[in-house]
């Protein structure tokens, strides 16, 4: 199976030595091919989107493909054809499938137009007369056909929508033929590209004369044609001969002709359009092709003819990825003509010309296939190189180069891109490859989906012994395509230009933040104003956490000049030299590309500013734009946002210069007052701040950057891809009131861009943490999987963006590996997780538990952040056992060094410490007791030395070290008495209380110049005073938080005792919130379970409310709310997990379900066994 970077299905086909046998059509066997791909396609189109393949796909060709045939067929969505739409099956004689290969969308089109066909053709007109400064009456309209268009399928811009499709020409063969297609709907133009492919014979010769109309027979009369004698024209003749050979090699290859039906190969010679002369270009038009003078060569002719050729099979469009395809197919054919002519008119075949596209044309070469960037194309999707170029077609003439790099590798072999490659050597059968593999591609098909083809083709022509082609030849086509990144995204296409928002190491304070997530509507929100037609929208939003947005259309049908969108009031600017704008926006304004006549920008947008009431100006560039406007307007001053900005993008402004003054900004969208030639749409613009940048902040839990503190919710026993046990996690955004539950996102191994795989009881989720590892603002995701695989562990790290999460450049940690090489078998790498600054230099730090290495000895392994996210390296300051590297302790059997973690600045030195749990530690005979280990944190990082080691009763530290008691079972650190030390809590669930044994306690151990210290320290268990209730069974300090819930500057302790027996229902659960004070834990606290003090739900057996506890800084950056789960409570599902959100008063709580969120609920799921 073949997927995309999104994750869908591209391509299908059956293992090694499995049959696939078509299935029973209305209880027939089928006994033709199009019956058995039928057959199949009924069987597995849904992978690929289709809803109902009876219905929305139809038949609309064959292709032999050596022994095998490929059946063709094309989707249709309520009745429209959808461009690009199709899936190939390919099956053998009997039936059997080989493959089947495609893309199909699953956008719900109307298929319904409320626009004419004939408004459409004009609408066309008008935008291609625009482009080509073409009078209207010199264009013509094909006829319109309503179809369905998705821009997944083709790489274009918009939405999906039903359209009119129109071929837009200039007569006269002139080289116009743009492809445009209208929204049937709303009349704008979605899309508009040029489809002119920048070649029994017939040759028109017109001496280089001007003459703006190139058919042949039309412009002038047949100088040659099939059987006459040479003309004694050099360029006549030499066209005639070249025809000639090159359909001798299309049959050769087992195609008649470039239509495989005979079509008279036509070709006028020596065209100039019009004066000055010559014509520097050569073309096919869909019926011919043309030359001007000095670019007939072999390689230029038999480079346009194959144009025809892919216009008579896959149809690619000459657009983006599917273009440079089109173009690179041409290429390859064309070389390989032109390395096997040896007739009359040959160019120049001396070696050194070997592989040069275009050597023998007036100028010199276009194009090195051998080496592409010599001409600044790309020889792989990791290529600097690769351009999506509007004014190119999205790059169809440069990005070409990936597939020419491939063909010479395949060709001629050697070591690239990883990949030793064995030489297939004949170009004839690569040009075999290549031609076989046009049938299986569709009109939008990306690199991808020729690196599948070309390897389909190659296997398929293996069945017929007369093409010499063999299985080590398609190994050869394999590692080709693999050592280009054919399957990749390409490197640059995919990175679309973002601003940063601070320095790494300093973190915004927001001034003013707009996030425009109102509901849809027409008006504005409140504190903003337009002139013009600016609303609220929620088409173009990049992900499912985003919400609305503003919109500012670009006019199309009664055009404003000027629209504006600004606030109504002033924001005053604190003093600062660090201020600044910053806003997402996404757009799609006016222009035309390169190559054609009316080439330019001519709508766009761009920021003006009113400071204290003067006259808005715009901002120029000077002022320290970052990703700013640099496109120039037609008619217009200055520099704007112009053209398509290919998706979200974001830009930031310095505003320094008004530093301590009020200001007013406003968005400008600025038209040329004509029909539009491109899909303008305009200007979506989210998330606008005003803001400063300062300090330090990389513990963030802001995951989207606006403002608020998120939570993230592991959910480990969530079964994934049938797998049980494989676990998610789940993003849950928090606003002014709490918890926002829509818009929530969820993450698996199972997820296609997320690293690593899902596993059968892999728990990925089992331990979850977040800090800003990269220094931009955003707080990343951390996220353990200990039993993945098979015990070994692992950890995945996802980027907070400005809408929530994405997976780009996603990180993935495992043991034994170049990232972390310490760890084996059975370590249970990732079972815990803390974060920090250990080392002070602005970037958040991890720490990863591996309790289960070394026979259950434990580690730590901790990876530094830095600009490029985490660090992976070794040394003294990232692998930490016992008894090694000046820690303490020594190392034993079922230890578990690492089993819990906690981080915080214990002495004060502005860097962050690490505690390091060991619960299974045995002290004297005491077994299982506990130990709990803090590292210092310095310049350099995490050291041993100065290391502490803790036990009960030991030096000064309260209680006594008994078997089972679990001392370090679970950690946490806060300012609990306002010295601006962090404190240590310790949990030891196990601890005997009263003969009750697992009653558990908490230890609190206080921050000093020296990290943590046992002078003051306390024991607190339910026997004690300050916590409500008596001593049971309870497991008291089997979670701990800690976190300042009012506001005071000293933080409180909650103590989860998930097993303790609420109103008779035994292992309901509760917590218990101490209130921190300067002289420790002192004053009474509160328990909390479900059904009082004012929390949802009712307490019932074995919910184990309070398994996990957070306290997250969501609402206020000064104070916490807890977090807590009860990851057994039965819900929509038996022991599906409940989380409660749980303010300083009983209003404003709240219960979060799984049902509530993404994917819904499931039995058993362990929703909320970790909080991060």
């Amino acid at each position: 199976m073949v997927r995309d970077d999104k994750g869908r299905v591209r391509a299908v086909h059956p293992a090694a030595q499995k049959v696939i046998k078509p299935k029973l059509i209305s209880g027939k066997t089928p006994s033709t091919p199009v019956e058995a791909a039928r057959s199949h396609a009924n069987q597995l189109a849904n992978m690929f989107g289709v809803r109902d393949a009876a219905k929305e796909l139809g038949v609309s060709g064959e292709t032999q493909l050596s022994d095998a045939k490929v059946v063709h067929f094309a989707q249709s969505i309520n009745g429209v054809p959808v461009i690009g739409g199709e899936l190939n099956v390919l099956v053998d004689g009997a039936g059997n499938l080989r493959s089947i290969n495609g893309e199909t969308s699953a956008a719900a089109l109307s298929g319904k137009a409320t626009v004419t066909a004939r408004a459409a053709a004009d609408t066309a007109i008008k935008a291609t007369a625009k482009a080509t400064r073409l009078p209207e009456q010199a264009l013509k309209a094909g006829n319109p056909v309503l179809s369905g268009y998705d821009p997944e399928l083709i790489g274009g811009p918009g939405s999906a929508a039903t359209v009119w499709k129109v071929e837009v020409t200039a007569g006269k063969g002139m080289d116009v033929r743009q492809l445009v297609l209208v929204n049937a709907e709303d009349g704008r133009v979605v899309l508009s590209f040029s489809q002119v492919a920048h070649a029994d014979r017939r040759i028109c010769g017109f001496d280089n004369v001007a003459n703006p109309d190139n058919r042949c027979p039309g412009g002038v009369p047949v100088t040659r044609s099939e059987g006459q004698e040479p003309t004694g024209n050099t360029t006549v003749d030499a066209a005639y001969e070249f025809s000639g050979a090159y359909n001798i090699m299309l049959a050769t290859l087992g195609r008649n002709s470039i239509d495989n039906n005979g079509m008279a190969l036509a070709s006028a010679v020596d065209f100039c359009p019009q004066a000055p002369c010559p014509y520097a270009n050569a073309f096919w038009d869909g019926a011919q092709t043309t030359y001007g003078q000095g670019f007939l060569t072999e390689d230029v002719l038999a480079h346009e003819f194959t144009h025809g050729v892919t216009e008579f099979t896959s149809k690619l469009l000459y657009y983006y990825q599917s273009g440079a395809i089109n173009e690179s197919i041409s290429d390859v054919i064309g070389e390989a003509f032109d390395q096997l002519y040896t007739g009359p008119f040959a160019g120049n075949d001396d070696p050194s010309v070997k592989w040069l596209m275009g050597e023998d044309v007036a100028g010199g070469a276009a194009r090195n296939m051998a080496n592409p960037p010599a001409f600044n194309q790309p020889d792989a999707t990791s290529s600097p190189l690769w351009k999506a170029d509007p004014f190119d077609m999205g790059g169809v003439h440069i990005n070409s180069g990936v597939g020419n790099k491939a063909a010479y590798l395949m060709t001629e072999g050697g070591s690239f891109g990883g990949f030793v490659i064995v030489p297939i050597g004949d170009i004839l059968k690569v040009a075999r490859i290549w031609l076989a593999a046009e049938g299986l591609l569709t009109a939008g098909s990306d690199y991808t989906d020729l690196a599948f083809a070309l390897h389909q083709a190659c296997i398929n022509l293996t069945k017929t012994p007369s093409f010499g082609i063999t299985d080590n030849n398609c190994l050869s086509v394999l590692y080709s395509t693999g050592a280009v990144g054919m399957s990749n995204v390409p490197t640059a296409e995919g990175t679309i230009p973002q601003a940063s928002q601070c320095t790494p190491g300093t973190a915004s304070t927001n001034v003013l933040f707009e996030n425009f997530n109102w509901p849809v509507s027409a008006t504005l929100p409140p504190g903003w104003s337009e002139t013009g037609e600016a609303s609220i929208d929620g088409q173009a939003r990049p992900s499912n956490s985003a919400g609305n947005a503003l919109f500012i259309p670009d006019p199309f049908i009664d055009p404003l000049a000027i629209e504006t969108v600004e606030r109504t009031s002033f924001v005053q600017l604190p003093v600062s030299s660090s201020l600044f704008a910053y806003f997402n926006h996404h757009y799609s304004f006016d222009f035309v590309p390169a190559g054609l006549q009316g080439q330019g920008y001519f709508d766009g947008g761009r920021v003006e500013v009113d400071v204290e009431g003067d006259a808005f100006s715009w901002i120029p560039l000077n002022t320290g734009w970052n990703v700013g406007p640099d496109k120039a307007l037609s008619g217009k001053s200055g520099v704007w946002f112009s053209g398509d900005s290919r998706g979200w993008t974001s830009s930031r402004v310095s505003l320094a210069a008004y530093s301590g003054k009020r200001v007013k900004l406003r968005f400008v969208l600025a038209t040329d007052g004509f029909a539009s030639f491109t899909a303008a749409y305009g200007w979506w613009i989210d998330n606008f701040k005003i803001y400063s940048c300062a300090g330090k902040k990389p513990l963030t839990t802001d995951i989207n950057g606006d403002g608020y503190g998120d939570v993230v919710i592991g959910e480990p026993g969530r079964r994934v891809s049938d797998l049980a046990n494989g676990g998610d996690v789940r993003m849950v955004w928090g606003n002014s009131q709490g918890l926002d539950i829509t818009g929530n996102e969820v993450f698996s191994q199972d997820n296609a861009l997320v690293a690593g795989a899902a596993n059968t009881n892999g728990r990925f989720g089992t331990a979850v943490a977040t800090a800003d590892f990269h220094g931009d603002g955003f707080a990343d995701i951390a996220v353990g999987a200990p039993n993945s695989p098979e015990g070994e562990g692992s950890v995945t790290l996802l980027r907070g963006y400005v809408w929530g999460v994405t997976t780009q450049n996603s990180f993935f940690a495992a043991p034994a590996s170049t990232s972390v090489p310490e760890p084996f078998a059975n370590s249970n790498f990732g079972a815990s997780l803390a974060v920090g600054d250990f080392n002070d230099d602005g970037f958040g730090d991890l720490a990863i538990g591996a309790p289960g290495h070394n026979a259950g000895r434990g580690g730590v392994k901790v990876l530094y952040g830095s600009a490029s996210g985490l660090v992976r390296t070794t040394g003294a300051t990232n692998w930490f056992v016992q008894g090694a590297n000046s820690v303490p302790g020594t190392a034993e059997d079922l230890d578990g060094f690492g089993s819990s973690l906690a981080s915080g600045d214990f002495n004060g030195d502005g860097r962050t410490d690490l505690a390091i749990g060991a619960a299974g530690e045995d002290v004297g005979t005491a077994v299982d007791a506990g130990s709990v280990t803090v590292l210092l944190g310095t310049a350099s990082g995490l050291s041993g030395t100065g290391a502490q080691e803790f036990t009960e009763g030991a030096a000064g530290m309260p209680g006594t070290a008994e078997s089972g008691d679990q001392f370090g079972f679970s950690l946490a650190a806060g300012d609990v008495t306002g010295d601006l030390k962090a404190d240590l809590v310790v949990g030891a669930p196990g601890e005997t209380v009263g003969g009750n044994a697992n009653s558990g306690a908490i230890f609190l151990l206080r921050g000093s110049a020296s990290g943590p210290t046992t002078v003051n320290s306390q024991a607190i268990d339910e026997s004690s005073t300050i916590v409500p209730g008596e001593a049971s069974t309870s497991r008291f300090g089997y979670s701990v938080a800690v976190g300042d819930q009012d506001g005071d500057g000293r933080a409180e302790v909650v103590a989860g005792a998930p097993n303790k027996n609420v109103g008779g229902q035994d292992q309901a659960g509760a917590v218990t919130i101490l209130p921190g004070s300067v002289s420790g834990l002192v004053g009474v606290g509160t328990t909390w379970s479900q059904g009082t003090n004012g929390v949802p739900d009712t307490a019932e057996a074995n919910d184990h409310f309070g398994a996990a506890v957070l306290m997250a800084r969501i609402r206020f950056q000064s104070r916490s709310d807890l977090v807590a789960g009860a990851p057994d409570e039965t819900a929509t599902f038996a022991e599906q997990g409940l989380v409660h959100f749980l303010t300083n008063t009983s209003t404003g709580n709240q219960t979060v379900s799984s049902s509530n969120l993404i994917g819904g609920g499931m039995a058993i799921a362990d929703f909320g066994a970790a909080l991060g």
